[in-house]
């Protein structure tokens, strides 16, 4: 382009602007901007916190369950123990009422004993001074038909006791009498076509059923 096109065309250009100076109200100098550092925030391991996590709540849970399971102990153990009370009690009663009946039927089995054997204790002095008591019937008998001028015959069996017993009373009153050694005691007394017999036998053998039962 030549010099004079040049000068016309200047005109048509646009101003080049200056480049603006920044003014600021603060004096920012460049040692101002040292500003502290902020810290990082540590990295989270995610896998520890659910590690964690779960061994918090299995631990809460495993409280959990032992004091549920503790109380339910404690429960069974109060049923048990109301249980064995009851059944303690109901026991007791029976236990007493066994040992009652059982004292009683006792009581019976030493009464009948002790009944049993002072009656064979006592059965021969029993059987003596019912013999005794008959002896001296029969004697007086055997005096009575003699006083009354009668013939007696007399036969006397018995234990020896019993014969030397009835010597001392028949002899002074009859001289002819008939004594027989035997485990039974026996008397009759012949009075001319009678004859009178004691039965002492039958009676002492009616005592003794007795004294049995």
């Amino acid at each position: 382009m030549s010099v004079p096109l040049a000068r016309y065309l200047k005109d048509f250009g646009a101003p080049q602007p200056k480049p603006l100076e920044f003014v600021s109200d603060f004096d920012f100098s460049e040692n101002n901007f040292d500003l502290p550092e902020v810290p990082l925030e540590p990295a989270v391991d995610i896998e520890e916190e659910k590690s964690k996590a779960r061994a918090e709540g299995y631990e809460a849970a495993s409280l959990e369950m032992t004091e549920r399971h503790e109380q339910q102990l404690a429960q069974i153990a109060a049923e048990h123990r109301a249980e064995i009370e009851a059944l303690t009690v109901k026991y007791e009663g029976v236990v007493a009422e066994r040992v009652e009946a059982f004292l009683k039927e006792m009581k019976v089995s030493v009464a009948d004993a002790v009944d049993n054997s002072v009656a064979r204790v006592l059965r021969p002095f029993v059987q003596e001074e019912v013999a005794r008591a008959a002896g001296a019937k029969f004697a007086a008998d055997v005096a009575e038909e003699i006083g009354q001028g009668r013939t007696v015959k007399l036969s006397v069996r018995g234990s020896e006791t019993f014969i030397e017993m009835m010597r001392k009373r028949l002899d002074p009153l009859v001289t002819e009498v008939e004594y027989g050694d035997s485990a039974e005691i026996d008397m009759t007394l012949e009075v001319g076509d009678s004859i009178l017999v004691t039965r002492l036998k039958t009676f002492v053998e009616a005592m003794e059923e007795q004294i049995d039962e």
